[in-house]
């Protein structure tokens, strides 16, 4: 049987992508009809967006099932990292995708000793850094742009940085000092290792 959720049940899962820190499980028919549905709902029509939606989808699932094309799952990945780390752990449980698949956004396993040390530095003990997202930031700064250009406005720079997006780049911030701590232990053992084997 196939796994395509219904028409409600797949704008359940839409409405989280429109929200830049989420990170949700979607097929590509329903990414697909979120793009379609996107302008109306940048336009502030929620209620005309899910119906563009499920129209667009309707006709996506009809075309795959026509075809034989079963559905693919992937993750539409927001800038939240514990977030995206819940977002994936969930899919494997689902079945939707497998360990593998998600490999990249699941907590690093510990390690011991020196590597557990270096690993520590770098992501405080199983912290997922979020990073730019080069794919999801272009498209949503394309339905940012979209929105203003129908609205008329552009928020304020005040308004975009939210607490949320501030927290995020004093996250990459952190990161970045700890990564360059981590090179620093790293310079040091392999100098001590070199004084030591000559002497």
């Amino acid at each position: 049987t196939e796994q395509r959720p219904e028409a409600d049940e797949a704008w359940a899962l839409a409405l989280d992508t429109f929200d830049e820190a989420a990170t949700v499980c979607v097929t590509d028919e329903i990414l697909a009809a979120v793009s379609a549905s996107a302008p109306v709902w940048n336009s502030g029509d929620t209620v005309g967006a899910r119906m563009a939606f499920k129209a667009a989808y309707g006709r996506l699932v009809s075309e795959g099932r026509a075809s034989g094309q079963t559905p693919r799952w992937q993750l539409s990945l927001g800038w939240d990292a514990q977030r995206r780390t819940v977002a994936a752990q969930d899919a494997v449980r689902s079945g939707r995708l497998t360990a593998k698949q998600v490999r990249a956004h699941l907590p690093a396993p510990r390690a011991e000793g020196l590597p557990a040390m270096l690993a520590g530095a770098l992501t405080d003990r199983n912290t997922v850094i979020a990073l730019p997202l080069e794919a999801d930031a272009v498209t949503r700064q394309r339905m940012r742009a979209l929105r203003e250009a129908i609205t008329g406005q552009s928020a304020p720079a005040a308004a975009t940085a939210t607490p949320a997006a501030l927290d995020a780049a004093a996250e990459r911030q952190r990161f970045a000092q700890r990564k360059q701590q981590a090179l620093d232990a790293l310079e040091r053992l392999a100098a001590q290792t070199s004084v030591q084997e000559s002497a």
